[in-house]
């Protein structure tokens, strides 16, 4: 039986206690992606954490991952091979 690979992507809101200003603007939340894999009965998760003004973007990254997914080879095997893809 053919383990099926699934990739996830999850915004997570991070309301801060406190207004939180710079010179560029202030924010009261943040937003994170979490990103997980399954395969079978193994997961693994990570996280995409965004400066407040930078030019990564919750959105942009959230285009990119769908990118990713659909062009992701089915048999991505181990980190080495998704550097190779990812490059």
């Amino acid at each position: 039986m053919r383990k099926v690979k699934h990739w996830h992507l999850d915004e997570l809101h991070l309301p801060l206690k406190v207004n939180w200003k710079i010179a560029r603007g202030s924010v009261q939340e943040k937003i994170n992606l979490l990103v997980t894999f399954k395969e079978g009965s193994f997961s693994g998760r990570g996280e995409v954490a965004f400066l407040t003004h930078g030019e990564l973007t919750p959105d942009s990254v959230k285009k990119a991952f769908q990118d990713f997914c659909e062009f992701a080879p089915p048999d991505l095997n181990g980190l080495d091979h998704l550097t190779e893809v990812l490059e």
